[in-house]
This record gives C-alpha cells, structure tokens and sequence, in this order.
C-alpha cells in the first residue's frame, strides 16, 4: 500500500506536490540498491570512511544522507 506525502520543492519557489511513497519493502529494495551502488564505488564516501556512522543515531533517512553528502561536496 502506498501513501502520499506532501513535499515542498525549493528549486519552484515554494511550490508543494503530492506524491507517492514507497512501502517497507520497495524501500528497503531502494535502500540496499544504493548501499550496495555505493560499497561498489571505490571513490564513495563509504569506502573513504567505513566506520563512518551518522550523528543523528537511528531515525536516520535517506533524504539526511543526501544532504550530508550536497554538504561535503
């Protein structure tokens, strides 16, 4: 079952959109897709720093990594 979330876009000034989410386990395929994206690229922050672990602790989302990573670059 897929739920909606409203989502604001900041590159359209504001503007929000409805859109759909992933479930438990289209998310968790998406999830261990780019873990295992980036465990395969040697230049990947992961392989840089593989004890590397969030500061956040659980609750950690992949919206947060993304962000950590738009920081870094």
């Amino acid at each position: 079952m897929q739920s909606k979330a409203s989502v604001a876009i900041p590159v359209t000034g504001g503007k929000v959109i409805t859109t759909p989410q992933l479930g438990p386990v289209g998310g968790r395929i998406v999830a261990e897709v780019f873990l295992g994206l980036m465990f395969a690229d040697p230049g990947s922050y992961l392989n840089q720093n593989p004890h590397w672990t969030p500061a956040a602790g659980r609750g950690y989302a992949l919206k947060d990594f993304v962000l950590f990573a738009l920081k870094s670059s």
